[in-house]
């Protein structure tokens, strides 16, 4: 499978190199660039690094599911309904659900990763599954013996209205899984330590403390955790 396994770069080759045309909902004059690392039109699912300068999003109900690594600045969201803002830095990590009336209020530039789901057929709902910023956590629990490769993600901290958009995180002590099909398509960024996952053309893929990577439904797979990882985890199961 093509794209299977994909690092995420801050700046991948040819980033800033086109503008991307100004989306209705976005207020002001805002310099914005889109690199999409795997998209699916017909899951509604996109996976990339994108920029912005200042801007003010228009407020209303979160058209998507989106969970986002902010790698530079700071978004500003406010919440519309109680009339409050929280603020995300650098190297944190947050999601926005589908359906939370909201409002980004971007000062200065902001350079992020995105997991967005968003599928065609699916209306935004008039309730979201969750009423606020989720900030996923890491969980000090130990993970069990092949958390990588299960069929269910562990204790997600938010679950969209469908069941299928999840965030999770999970702490693990070493272990290592056999070759199978990865069950979900999922961004995953390493909190600490680290995990080598080894392709079906047997390359293998480290990534340690800070890195981003995806993988995508059915590839095939294992991974291998020596000294244990800690790991935010946005899934789509689809």
């Amino acid at each position: 499978m093509n794209n299977s396994i994909i690092r995420l770069s801050s700046a991948p080759r040819g980033f800033g190199a086109v503008v991307d045309p100004i989306e209705s909902g976005v207020l002001g004059s805002p310099t914005q660039h889109t690199h999409e690392y795997f998209s699916n039109d017909d899951l509604g699912l996109y996976v990339g690094v994108w920029d912005t300068t200042d801007m003010l999003e228009r407020a209303e109900p979160y058209s998507m599911d989106e969970f986002m690594l902010v790698i530079e600045g700071s978004a500003i969201i406010k919440d519309n309904r109680r009339n409050t803002s929280m603020t995300i830095n650098a190297g944190e990590s947050f999601a926005i659900p589908k359906g939370y009336d909201c409002q980004w209020l971007q000062e200065g530039y902001l350079r992020k990763f995105f997991f967005i789901s968003c599928h065609p057929d699916e209306d935004v709902p008039s309730e979201p599954a969750y009423d606020g910023v989720v900030l996923p956590t890491i969980n000090q629990a130990t993970a069990r013996s092949n958390p990588f490769l299960s069929d269910a993600v562990d204790n997600p901290e938010y679950t969209d209205t469908r069941g299928r958009f999840q965030v999770s995180s999970c702490t693990s002590e070493p272990f290592e899984t056999d070759f199978l099909p990865f069950p979900r398509y999922q961004l995953l960024v390493v909190q600490s330590g680290s995990i080598d996952i080894v392709d079906e053309q047997q390359t293998n893929h480290h990534f340690a403390s800070g890195d981003a990577f995806f993988i995508a439904k059915g590839a095939i797979c294992s991974a291998k955790v020596q000294q244990g990882v800690s790991l935010i985890c946005a899934s789509l199961n689809a």
